[in-house]
């Protein structure tokens, strides 16, 4: 199967039960995109340079789209959506996103991504930048213990399924608890599902091998 049919057929399989709505719909806004500079015009160009695709999935509203990449600066990849929403990933997290309501502007990884891309355990601390529904910058700092839970298969394509480790990571302040979760291959974090913000829920974004 080809690398544009086994696309179509995931974002297929990852849409289903969303009511054939998408990413650019208005009750989701926006989750994605292009750095700043790259204008809707060039998504065609993207597209047809066969740039890495990324798959961005929104579990607690059933919604997913695919993103192309479309820059990548001091280790931060910039993605983008035909509609020209940003997501910002660096070793396979995500770091930011531009366009939404809720925009996480940047995220402090501290040494999180090389333990979880080991498979090791360890303690973390994550501070968290986000703006809130009237464009105030709230700052957010969580302690972060992360566990390696042990091998789980992921869906990759139609009927591809790949083998990875899943980590986990659990963060805490006294505001409250999210969780993150890891799957990782060779090496690196093949797909994750990140929480930042309640309003928006949990984002699972999928690399393609």
């Amino acid at each position: 199967m080809s690398g544009r049919l086994r696309l179509v057929s995931l974002v297929a399989l990852l849409t289903l039960g969303a009511c054939g709505s998408d990413l650019s719909g208005k009750a989701l806004q926006r989750i994605a995109g292009a750095p700043p500079g790259v204008e809707q015009w060039e998504m065609p160009r993207l597209t047809a340079a066969d740039a890495p695709i990324l798959i961005v999935r929104l579990l607690d509203r059933g919604q997913a789209s695919s993103l192309r990449k479309a820059g990548q600066r001091d280790g931060v990849i910039s993605w983008r959506a035909l509609d020209n929403v940003r997501l910002y990933t660096r070793d396979g997290m995500i770091v930011a996103t531009r366009g939404l309501s809720f925009d996480l502007m940047t995220s402090d990884t501290g040494d999180a991504a090389s333990l979880i891309a080991s498979g090791r355990d360890g303690q973390v601390v994550r501070v968290l930048r986000l703006m809130d529904g009237e464009d105030r910058l709230e700052i957010r700092s969580y302690f972060c213990d992360i566990i390696p839970v042990g091998p789980e298969q992921i869906r990759t394509g139609e009927r591809e399924r790949t083998m990875t480790l899943r980590v986990d990571e659990t963060c805490s302040n006294p505001r409250g608890d999210i969780s993150n979760r890891y799957w990782v291959l060779g090496g690196r974090i093949l797909q994750a599902e990140q929480t930042f913000s309640p309003e928006i829920g949990r984002v699972q974004i999928l690399l393609l091998p």
